[in-house]
């Protein structure tokens, strides 16, 4: 019996990273009569940004194996082992339809396992997997690491997690201050995602330890998932590897009828007590997406093996390859925006609102940027990587003072933060309750809105006032909303008043009241008519405070508030001089009169 193993390939991701020694991509036309039509439907509404919850692959494996040499008939066998083939997990469920072979359990492996007496120069052997990924899962339990039996393989050093004392150090510092798992999950994958670049070169010769990672600062999927194993291990949560493929692609039908061997990738899981293994990539940056095809858990192990029974001298199996190609695709369930982004004004400050709208938990990659107001330009702010539970949510803390472009991964969720610069002036306004006097200017979110109101009546000092008139934009009203739609200003309009008081003791007079500044106003007196107390009359002699003149009638320019006071005089009525006057000459003429009326009377 001759057997013979293919080394190890190493993982990648996406089309980029196709190992020539693990398989050769071979184009295959057929037509797969026992797969419905609905295997291959997708969802017409999908927009390519939320996240798949429930996707169903349809994979079609086509091994071809090419002897040489004579065979003894039904007695020489092939036999051929594929492991690279789709697993049985709690969020992963395996159908199987294979036109050649069976499935079998090898040291603990599932396998595809073909062995055949009928030989020929070239064989090709088929079969069809069809995989439901189901991630919908319950919400994580936010405790911290704790003991668990039967997990000393996760939480120890292996060939490439060999836990050096740099990435020991680098995972304690991260994990300061963490009180749970999911949040040293978030942590962990934030400081990678910043930290080690993605680099196709690196790794392409051999995989990397988790110190080379460290070291380089550089890897694809593989090197990523081993540091993020590392951290894992080095702070007591147990981790462990997952390979398979990763259909990177917005819309994994754009795949079909494509031999998807080139997207193979690696990711990770972490145990979390009462919950049971969760899933956490460090390349994409997330916790779950249905675009992953769970097929292994180990490097080294062989995706192939082929064994050769009976051969006679001179017979020999000189290839061995396979290819995976998707044949059908139907998502099941997903969320469009599974993170919703919103903000709330609060005194000086903004907080965006980050939520988990979906049924799974994920890692939020928030990114912030801020407004260069010079260039008018967006320039990076800060990132952060959060771990949110499904109906969970955060909270961002932005100043006011600042523009910021907010964006969520995933959903592709944005949030425009403009600050607009807005004044108001006026001789005393008042802004959400705050008194301001002469002048302000405001930084307001773009859409915020805001109360502004003045009083109708400023008392400046007794007898002077100022009259609200209207605003610069045309409102008229004391009271008002202002919401900021961008950048403007405002002044409130007021205009001086002055008070005129007229006073006097007789008689009526007109003209007591406000005036506008510097107008001119026209007083009047109406004198009493048969006023006295005889023997006086009282006679008006003019005009006295603020105004002079012994008109009647007299104009005031109101450059200040004014008095004027109708001066009257007390003196002896023309009445008492006249009665004297009258009574001697009544008496004249009484005694003129009797004196003439003597003289013609005749003697008798």
């Amino acid at each position: 019996m001759t057997l013979i193993s293919f080394p190890p390939a190493s993982q990648g991701d996406g089309e980029s990273k196709a190992k020539p020694l693990r398989r050769l991509l071979f184009a295959i036309v057929f037509s797969v009569i026992f797969c419905s039509s609905n295997f291959y439907g997708c969802n017409a509404s999908w927009s390519g940004r939320g996240v798949m919850l429930v996707a169903e692959y349809t994979l079609r494996y086509t091994v071809r194996v090419t002897c040489s040499g004579k065979y003894y008939p039904g007695r020489t066998s092939i036999r051929v082992e594929l492991f690279d083939v789709p697993l049985q997990t709690t969020s992963q469920q395996v159908q199987t339809v294979l036109q050649h072979g069976g499935i079998e359990t090898i040291d603990g492996r599932e396998a595809w396992v073909i062995e055949t007496t009928n030989i020929y120069a070239t064989n090709v052997f088929t079969g069809t997997f069809i995989v439901r990924v189901n991630l919908t899962t319950p919400p994580v339990p936010s405790q911290p690491p704790l003991p668990v039996g039967g997990m000393s393989e996760y939480l120890s050093p292996d060939e490439y997690v060999t836990l050096h004392s740099e990435v020991v150090s680098q995972a304690e510092q991260l994990a300061t201050g963490i009180g749970s798992i999911p949040e040293a999950v978030a942590r962990f994958v934030e400081w990678i995602r910043k930290n080690i670049a993605y680099d196709e070169e690196v790794g392409r010769e051999a995989l990397l330890t988790d110190a080379q990672v460290f070291d380089s600062r550089a890897g694809v999927c593989d090197e990523f998932s081993t540091l993020f194993i590392a951290f894992c291990r080095a702070t007591g949560i147990p981790a462990r590897r997952v390979l398979g493929y990763g259909l990177n692609v917005a819309d994994p039908s754009q795949l079909l009828y494509r031999d998807v061997g080139g997207y193979l990738h690696s990711w990770a899981e972490v145990w979390v007590p009462d919950y049971g293994w969760l899933k956490v990539d460090p390349t994409w940056g997330d916790i779950g997406d249905a675009r992953r095809i769970a097929t292994s858990r180990k490097y080294g192990e062989p995706p192939l093996r082929y064994k050769l029974r009976n051969a006679p001298p001179g017979f020999a199996i000189t290839d061995v390859t396979y290819s995976v190609t998707l044949t059908g695709f139907r998502l099941l369930d997903y969320v469009d925006t599974p993170v919703e982004l919103s903000v709330e004004e609060l005194g000086d400050m903004r907080k965006v609102k980050v939520e988990n709208n979906s049924t799974i938990p994920l890692l939020c990659n928030v990114t912030v940027k801020r407004l260069d107001e010079e260039t008018y330009s967006w320039r990076p702010d800060y990132s952060r990587i959060i771990f949110l539970n499904p109906d969970a949510y955060c909270f961002l803390n932005l100043s006011k003072e600042n523009s910021y472009w907010v964006h969520s991964v995933p959903g592709g969720g944005s949030l425009i933060l403009r600050v607009y610069s807005v004044s108001i002036s006026g001789l005393v306004f008042i802004v959400d309750g705050r008194e301001y006097r002469g002048s302000a200017t405001f930084r307001w979110s773009e859409g915020s809105s805001h109360n502004v109101s003045v009083p109708q009546v400023i008392e400046e000092s007794e007898g002077k006032r100022h009259v609200f008139q209207g605003w610069s934009d045309g409102d008229s009203s004391s009271s008002r909303i202002i919401t900021a739609r961008g950048s403007g200003s405002y002044h409130a309009y007021f205009k001086t008043q002055c008070l005129l008081t007229v006073n006097s003791d007789y008689g009526a007079v007109s003209g007591s009241g406000w005036y506008d500044e510097d107008s001119i106003v026209v007083v009047r007196l109406i004198p009493p008519l048969g006023l006295a107390e005889f023997p006086y009359v009282y006679v008006f002699k003019g005009w006295g405070g603020d105004a002079y003149g012994e008109s009647l009638e007299v104009k005031v320019t109101m450059d200040s508030p004014k008095v004027l006071i109708a001066r009257w005089e007390k003196t002896l009525s023309p009445v008492f001089y006249a009665i004297p006057v009258g009574i001697i000459a009544a008496a004249i003429l009484t005694l003129f009169l009797r004196k003439r009326t003597r003289s013609n009377i005749s003697p008798t």
